[in-house]
């Protein structure tokens, strides 16, 4: 992003990100295809300077680390390395964040008053859902978001633009999914909201009739949301409340059961793609065999 735009401006935040994700597209579209010797050179190359950080800005990993040996390491070692777990980062969040105008207080009380805007102009601040009992708080640059949001969709943009059937067509995205810009799938919403992989989200606590008539009006090509709550479309549209035609069904957040991508298959005859993601940023992706789950980040 350009140095000279203000970090209080939101909308040319915003813009800034859009037009960074079109810059890494291309690179993290390839990193799917790399071989395997050039993906476990980029993971050492990627965990040395993950370490190297983390013990140089963040006093609780340089205890943790004290005494490693980071240029020796390659990406194997990584299993050996001590594992933090969600307790560790929410008990010591403090001490382990590597900016120093960051505290979990500071990032609790953003996320309850002004969830999806940039903390201090910099930050993007999400959290999880907390189905484990514990909650947990995850912060990113605006560059790293740029890259996570890069990440959660090179897939779908691969899918994409190897079907020659879908030459000419554009991909409208709609996300029929969770409101609050707590939540991964929201924020990306909010930030990502023009361009040319800009996302429409629609509340899944929405009335039904008003996610239908939403959906009708922006007639997307790629229909994204809950494994559980995409077979309710496919009623809708089987009823002819819905008229949609999308060219890709993306189930997320939940186990795609069987029944329900019959139901799905057979409502709309386009490809269905199962992806998992998580705050933390982890994201599988459809290669057209099943469930791929990228090591390349």
């Amino acid at each position: 992003m350009d140095e000279s735009t203000p970090f209080d401006d939101p909308t040319a935040s915003r813009d800034g990100q859009v037009a960074a994700v079109e810059r890494l597209l291309p690179e993290y579209v390839s990193r799917i295809d790399w071989p395997l010797a050039r993906i476990e050179e980029q993971r050492t190359v990627a965990l040395r300077a993950l370490l190297t950080t983390a013990m140089q800005r963040s006093s609780w990993h340089r205890r943790r680390l004290e005494g490693l040996d980071i240029a020796s390491l390659s990406s194997h070692d990584v299993v050996d390395l001590p594992v933090m777990t969600k307790t560790d980062l929410m008990d010591n969040f403090d001490a382990i964040v590597t900016d120093p105008g960051l505290s979990r207080h500071l990032c609790e009380d953003h996320l309850d008053q002004s969830p999806g805007d940039h903390l201090l102009g910099e930050f993007q601040v999400v959290a999880s859902g907390g189905s484990s009992g514990q909650r947990g708080v995850y912060v990113y640059g605006r560059q790293e978001w740029a890259t996570c949001y890069t990440s959660s969709i090179r897939f779908q943009v691969r899918d994409w633009n190897r079907d020659p059937s879908l030459a000419g067509t554009l991909r409208v995205i709609a996300v029929v999914a969770a409101s609050s810009p707590t939540h991964i799938s929201a924020a990306f919403s909010k930030t990502f909201s023009s361009g040319v992989n800009a996302r429409h989200l629609f509340p899944v606590t929405l009335p039904l009739d008003q996610i239908v008539a939403g959906l009708n009006e922006l007639q997307p090509t790629v229909l994204m949301g809950y494994s559980s709550f995409l077979p309710r479309l496919a009623l809708e549209a089987r009823s002819g409340r819905l008229r949609l035609a999308p060219r890709r069904v993306i189930a997320i957040s939940e186990p795609l059961l069987p029944e329900a991508r019959q139901l799905i298959h057979e409502t709309w005859g386009a490809p269905i793609a199962n992806s998992y993601a998580m705050s933390e940023g982890v994201f599988t992706g459809f290669c057209g065999h099943g469930i791929h789950l990228p090591d390349d980040l």
